[in-house]
């Protein structure tokens, strides 16, 4: 945006923007009661697979200055270049399902994590887990970096759940919201806010909106970025409002 003072100015004319945590009632008390919030990034290390994905897209981004209009039609581009860094980030094997797995990838990072939370507070709240990418297996195509085609199979959001029931979370116990019909998401939404359900995995799209779970939630795990602010809000809106009764700096 540009000209900000004059965007504000004209807005006030008609907007009164009421922020949660600056609202009060005439008596000086909090309208709006949230838990105490702790934000928190885990970091995954660059290994060897990484700085060549990286240097691969860097060729590519190179390699868009020289092309031809002609043949920006149906070939690459920087969407497509970012949402590879993004695929390949999370796990290698949503760009090449033949890849071998990473121990220390963020899929699997996130796995352990949510395993060891749910270890500590002894399955008394539950968690959710965001993901755009991975919510279908992938499909049969060409892998850029070494030209090989791949039959497809891996799927992100398959693997994720397998590993939770391995790790000792009753498969009855996850949700994925990803392939849940109306009525059936209803169903589960009832079921994690009476505890009955531990784990919730969907994308922005299916989990951000209208999903109403916050009362045991104690986690939110997002496992990729969302290319929108807005949608980084709507997803934390799940577990940070009114009527959460967890306190996350306290253990179960």
């Amino acid at each position: 945006f540009v000209n900000v003072p004059e965007l504000t100015q004209m807005t006030r004319q008609f907007m009164d923007v009421q922020r949660a945590n600056v609202m009060t009632e005439a008596d000086g008390s909090t309208t709006i009661i949230r838990p105490k919030r702790v934000d928190h990034a885990v970091v995954s290390q660059v290994g060897d697979v990484m700085t060549k994905l990286f240097d691969d897209l860097k060729r590519r981004a190179k390699d868009l200055k020289t092309q031809r209009p002609e043949d920006k039609k149906g070939g690459d581009n920087m969407l497509t270049i970012c949402t590879d860094g993004k695929k390949g980030s999370i796990d290698m094997r949503l760009i090449d399902p033949n890849a071998d797995e990473h121990p220390d990838s963020k899929a699997n990072m996130l796995v352990r994590n949510v395993l060891k939370i749910h270890k500590e507070r002894g399955g008394t709240t539950s968690q959710l887990i965001f993901s755009d990418v991975g919510v279908n297996p992938t499909e049969p195509g060409k892998n850029r970096n070494t030209g090989e085609m791949h039959s497809g199979g891996f799927h992100l959001y398959g693997d994720i759940i397998n590993k939770l029931v391995a790790g000792g979370i009753p498969r009855e116990k996850i949700a994925d919201f990803s392939k849940m019909k109306d009525d059936e998401r209803d169903e589960a939404m009832a079921k994690m806010k009476r505890g009955e359900m531990l784990i919730g995995i969907g994308s922005t799209e299916r989990m951000g909106t209208g999903v109403n779970v916050q009362d045991k939630l104690s986690d939110m795990h997002h496992l990729d970025v969302p290319w929108k602010p807005a949608d980084i809000e709507q997803r934390d809106g799940r577990g940070h409002r009114q009527g959460n009764l967890n306190d996350p700096t306290k253990k179960a």
